[in-house]
């Protein structure tokens, strides 16, 4: 039997595609997203990321949540409270079940409504 190149490709395309469907390698490839990378990338290129994302017609809700969620507390990084709430009550509208979104929104509230966690800035 000859073989043949189609055949190692086929394996190949096979093994890759379950690869990136499984948990570990859609890790992997959300590790390359800016947005989502919280170190080694600037706060700039975080937020201009996920608004890349936000705003791209093929993303899904829930990845557009998530970019929410992610620019939601780069601003919160940068003190910017209210863009933060913004942003995270975005994520909590398209993905409402999520408690992640749910306690990260408390925190930038928390620094604009606490007397105390507004003097420490």
């Amino acid at each position: 039997m000859a073989w043949s190149l189609a055949k190692p490709s086929l394996a190949f395309a096979i093994a890759l595609a379950a690869w990136t469907s499984s948990p570990a390698g859609l890790r992997a490839q959300s590790i390359a997203d800016p947005c989502e990378v919280k170190s080694g990338v600037t706060l700039d290129a975080r937020i201009a990321a996920c608004s890349a994302r936000i705003e791209s017609l093929s993303e899904t809700p829930a990845s557009r949540a998530e970019a929410f969620f992610q620019r939601g507390n780069a601003h919160y990084e940068r003190k910017e409270w209210d863009q933060a709430i913004a942003d995270l009550d975005e994520a909590i509208t398209l993905a409402p079940g999520t408690a992640s979104f749910h306690s990260a929104r408390g925190r930038p509230v928390s620094r604009l409504t606490s007397p105390r966690c507004r003097r420490r800035g």
